[in-house]
């Protein structure tokens, strides 16, 4: 998959997120600035919550607490639940720049993540 496709449909999946309410109220006491790398395409996907707001943005923007670097289908595996986030981190398939908590707050996405992934892609 192209990187516009990869970073395209997870911009797409993360617009849906972002609008939902339950998610809303579920982040509300988040914060968090974390970087997702793709490594298979060289391309990254910023995410910041703060005052109960998902932001979100192609590219590496500065001051991100941790940035997550693992290939796109592992990410994908992630979210849908095929790939066990400890286990892949054990493997190597996941690496962390950083403090691993960022990465555990962005946890609490992945329900609406999948959901919305599969949402997307029906159209």
């Amino acid at each position: 998959m192209s990187t516009q496709n990869v970073v395209g449909l997870w911009l797409s999946v993360l617009d849906r997120v972002s609008k939902d309410p339950r998610v809303l109220e579920e982040i509300k006491d988040l914060s968090l600035a974390i970087v997702l790398y793709f490594t298979d395409i060289n391309a990254a996907l910023s995410i910041s919550i703060a005052g109960g707001k998902l932001s979100f943005q192609e590219g590496e923007l500065p001051g991100y607490e941790s940035k997550v670097l693992f290939d796109s289908k592992v990410f994908e595996g992630v979210v849908t639940g095929d790939v066990q986030p400890m286990k892949a981190m054990q493997k190597r398939k996941i690496q962390i720049d950083g403090p691993i908590g960022p990465m555990m707050n962005l946890l609490y996405l992945l329900p609406a993540l999948k959901d919305n992934l599969q949402k997307t892609r029906e159209g």
